[in-house]
């Protein structure tokens, strides 16, 4: 996997999946750049088969193995969410149980969960 940062612009570019996940870069002709505004990490799931970027103005991008965009996760319509919450992702994982963990800068709520199908669930945190 390929990013390349620019001061205009963020490239990724798209490998193909062969067997026991070694990636080949694709014929020149058939590569397709995605412009991200401001990327913060990279996290892979095999056991999915997700790859999610995050990025500060765009949220947290989910695709699948053949880096076809599934959706888009943005800020949760929520009413535990402050009036002033700012959404800007800068780390993602998926845990073994499919639950997708976001942290936000200055969300000091926790990491937000999200599920499966991209629905918000909530916050967690250490106790205190």
């Amino acid at each position: 996997m390929f990013i390349s940062w620019t001061a205009e612009t963020t490239e990724y570019w798209y490998w193909t999946k062969t067997c026991s996940w070694k990636p080949r870069l694709l014929p020149r002709r058939s590569r397709r750049a995605l412009a991200l505004q401001e990327p913060g990490s990279l996290f892979i799931s095999e056991k999915f088969g997700q790859i999610l970027i995050t990025d500060k103005k765009a949220g947290v991008l989910v695709f699948d193995t053949s880096l076809r965009l599934i959706r888009t996760l943005g800020t949760p319509d929520s009413p535990i969410l402050p009036d002033d919450f700012l959404f800007a992702p800068v780390n993602a994982l998926v845990d073994s149980a499919g639950i997708t963990y976001v942290i936000s800068s200055n969300c000091y709520q926790g990491a937000l969960q999200y599920d499966e199908q991209g629905r918000f669930l909530g916050f967690t945190a250490a106790k205190r």
